[in-house]
């Protein structure tokens, strides 16, 4: 729950600061359930300075889909990531990265 409250507060006011934001953040689905936050930060620093990253697993779900969410420092460092690693395979599955807000 603090997570949401962090989400939507920080959400609330839009700066210029916060339209960057925008650019860096990336959402990154098909990836295996095992995965580590530390292992996606790994996986993205080798395109670029990696700001956060997050996974997130629905565990009421069986056989539900875990997905992440990495921050990178900038839009050009983002755009990096997506270039070199968008549709390749890691882990086994292909993964998809798009940029979110």
């Amino acid at each position: 729950k603090k997570s949401e409250e962090k989400t939507s507060s920080s959400s609330a006011t839009k700066t210029d600061s916060d339209k960057n934001k925008i650019c860096r953040n990336l959402w990154i689905c098909n990836i295996a359930n095992s995965t580590k936050a530390n292992d996606l930060k790994q996986l993205f620093a080798k395109h670029g300075k990696v700001v956060g990253a997050k996974i997130v697993v629905n565990t009421r779900s069986p056989g539900s889909k875990c997905y992440g969410y990495v921050t990178m420092e900038s839009e050009n460092d983002a755009d990096e990531a997506i270039k070199h690693l968008d549709l390749t395979e890691w882990n086994g599955r292909n993964i998809k990265i798009e940029k979110v807000s």
